[in-house]
């Protein structure tokens, strides 16, 4: 019996390895919807009609259908706990996952209520930009969004900088803790289409567009940082967002970088399945969510204040070399008597590689692929060895 507990012991010991290290990054996180980003659609209508209610209600449901949007409808002397009815009927009022609200007057008067509530939902979740999107978050990294300007030098301007940043982050890639197959990718948003695009702009934190801006989305539309405006697009500052989303999960990072609300959109079927061939697991299984769930917990509860930049680094760095005392004359080099012995010379080491800068990953405890490193294969030898022992011994 003394034995068998043993064994399990070990057995326990080794299954429990493989969690040493988180097997998530922050990429794989943004994937994961642990329904705390869902936006509400309310509509105050201006009069007393069930029929009417019940109608739109139905539009509302099947126009929303695999979305992270839920609606009501809502006759004139109803009340919503928390929401300030519109003073003019009839009207919607969205409200973010953040608790942030955006009134919408349904006072068109060449379209019905039906007709503007189709209007304002695929503009929520089935608009073009949208779409589009979504369909690059699977493969790519991330993508970065130029919302243009009348400024054309100032959009051209931004444009290089982002440029600078998605060339940066390539190449940092090699160095994050787990692969992802393409880099970040720059969609721009013409000032026209910014326009006729109000809501998504709103979802951003962009309610009035007085220049440039950018925006980094990530994972199932989730915003990784603030919007930057104008001189506020930097590649320091790309480049500390980016890097979060290609970093571990064990990061000590801000819970507000970690898990972002999402922004509304429709999720369907055939992306979701795209999606989970892409990441190598299912962003739906309870069980990955279950995993989500606790890592989030271990971090440290939502900052309050100001978003600070992060500073995540993943083990590159180059260094200037002052060569005001390097050598530059072969008749500088010291003079350096033969050795008498020839038997005495040092041997250089076997495996010696010339001084030149490394490219390679520093490597994990464990990784995402399953590899183990050598300081946990030494502790599972000395646990096996004591095992062995304590075995012999128990015989005896």
């Amino acid at each position: 019996m003394y034995i068998m507990k043993i064994k399990l012991l070990l057995i326990l010991l080794l299954l429990s390895s493989t969690t040493w290290a988180c097997q998530y990054n922050v990429r794989d996180i943004g994937f994961v919807d642990l329904k705390g980003s869902t936006y509400k659609l309310y509509v105050f209508l201006d009069k007393d009609n069930s029929e009417q209610q019940s109608q739109l209600q139905t539009l509302l449901n099947d126009k929303l259908y695999d979305s992270n949007v839920i609606s009501e409808i809502l006759l004139s002397d109803s009340n919503v706990f928390h929401i300030e009815k519109p003073t003019r009927l009839p009207a919607a009022v969205l409200v973010a996952s953040n608790s942030e609200k955006l009134s919408i007057a349904l006072d068109k008067p060449n379209k019905t209520i039906s007709q503007q509530l189709t209007d304002i939902t695929d503009q929520l979740i089935s608009s073009s930009i949208k779409s589009e999107i979504l369909k690059q978050m699977a493969g790519n990294f991330a993508v970065v969004l130029l919302i243009e300007s009348a400024d054309s030098k100032q959009n051209i301007q931004a444009q290089a900088t982002i440029a600078n940043s998605l060339e940066y982050i390539k190449q940092q890639m090699v160095f994050m803790p787990k692969k992802v197959n393409s880099p970040p990718v720059l969609f721009k948003i013409s000032a026209a289409d910014a326009k006729t695009h109000d809501i998504f702009l709103w979802e951003l934190g962009i309610n009035k567009i007085d220049g440039t801006a950018a925006a980094i989305v990530y994972g199932r539309l989730r915003k990784m940082g603030p919007v930057m405006t104008g001189n506020e697009i930097t590649e320091e500052m790309l480049n500390a967002y980016l890097g979060v989303i290609g970093a571990d999960c064990e990061c000590d990072l801000d819970r507000r970088l970690l898990h972002s609300p999402m922004l509304a959109h429709r999720w369907p079927r055939q992306l979701y399945l795209d999606t989970t061939e892409a990441l190598g697991f299912d962003p739906e299984n309870p069980q990955v969510k279950m995993e989500i769930s606790q890592i989030i917990s271990s971090h440290s509860s939502i900052s309050t204040g100001k978003l600070e930049t992060p500073d995540v680094s993943f083990g590159y760095q180059e260094f200037i070399i002052d060569d005001s005392s390097l050598i530059k004359d072969i008749d500088q080099l010291p003079e350096v008597a033969p050795p008498e012995n020839l038997e005495e010379i040092p041997l250089p080491p076997v495996n010696q590689e010339p001084a030149q800068k490394r490219t390679e990953p520093k490597p994990k405890p464990i990784t995402p692929d399953g590899g183990f490193s050598l300081s946990i294969l030494v502790i599972l030898a000395i646990i096996v060895v004591i095992a062995g022992f304590i075995i012999v011994m128990g015989k005896k």
